[in-house]
Formats: C-alpha cells, structure tokens, sequence
C-alpha cells in the first residue's frame, strides 16, 4: 500500500478540481442564460433616489442627526467603495445607521429583514421596525436578501446598524 498521506492529498486535489470545474460550469450557464442589470435599474435609480432624498433634508433637514449621503461604486468588485468607506471614516459603529439604497427601478418595493448568501445578518431592528411602519404606504414588502453582498451586508459584517432599501421584478430578486 501507498502512503496514506499521498492519497489524501490526491483526493483533495480530485476534490478542489471539481468544485472549480463546477464553479465554471455555473458562471458560464449564468453567462450565457442571465440577463445583465440594466444600469439604470442598478446604479441610476439609487442615485436618482439619494438626489431627491438631499433635495428633501435641504428643506427639511434632521438636526438630531449627522446625516451623510454616499455613492460608494465598485459595489461590483466585492464592495470596494463602501468598504474603503468603512476602513477610513471615523463613524462610531454604535451611532452609525447605514441605509443602502440599490436597484430601485422594478415594480416592487422591499426592505432586507436580513442579508448575506453564505452567513445570515439581520438588519438593525431599528430599521426594519421604521420601514414596517410605512411599508403600506409605499406598497412596500419585507424581503431576506440573499445574492451576493450588498454595501449593508457589508456594513452588518463590520458591526454597524444597516439595511437595504430594494425592488424586485418579475423573478422575485432585485434586477
């Protein structure tokens, strides 16, 4: 008999081939068969919504609050700009609200009650009460978010108070 060592290794080896030889088979079915985002969906819509909420706080501003409004990018390369944002701003986690504003252009509205696709985090509770509070008002409706991290996602996983403001189209998830 060999020694055990090595065939350990090699099933690991075989193992490690066909999650990656898996892994492409899914981005190339996806590739092929998805429809892109449309970017003014995705992108435009979000900072069509961030403009007009600035329009408001300027005649109506919150003045027990700091309120900062960011358009981080990059949310495509694993959320460069919100996590930039996070590594080099001096916001206190515990008094840091984090509102994400994505993909607000298909016909229905929702708040995350929670995100990430591999481990769960749950939206401030802060937040996701004050959301069900107006929800009827703008047909809006709670939603687990679980496609690959958005900019609250990653601000849950850094330990602040975050949750995403969405639409879905037709297939139930935000396009």
């Amino acid at each position: 008999m060999g020694d055990p060592g090595l065939a350990a290794a090699g099933w690991a080896r075989w193992a490690g081939c066909t999650v990656l030889i898996g892994g492409a088979f899914v981005l190339m079915v996806s590739e092929n068969n998805g429809e892109y985002t449309r970017g003014a969906n995705n992108n435009a819509s979000g900072v069509a919504a961030l403009l007009a909420l600035a329009e408001r706080l300027e005649k109506d501003p919150i003045h027990s609050a700091d309120v900062t409004l960011l358009a981080t990018g990059a949310k495509e390369v694993w959320n460069g700009g919100m996590l930039h944002f996070l590594r080099t701003s001096d916001y206190e986690r515990g008094d840091t609200i984090i509102l994400n504003l994505d993909a607000l252009g298909s016909a229905q509205l929702r708040y995350t009650t929670g995100e990430g696709l591999l481990q769960r985090f749950g939206a401030a509770k802060r937040l996701v009460q004050s959301a069900k509070t107006c929800a009827a008002q703008f047909e809006a409706e709670p939603f687990r978010y679980r496609n690959l991290p958005s900019d609250a996602t990653a601000a849950m996983a850094k330990g602040y108070r975050a949750m995403t403001i969405t639409s879905v189209g037709e297939s139930g998830l935000p396009d």
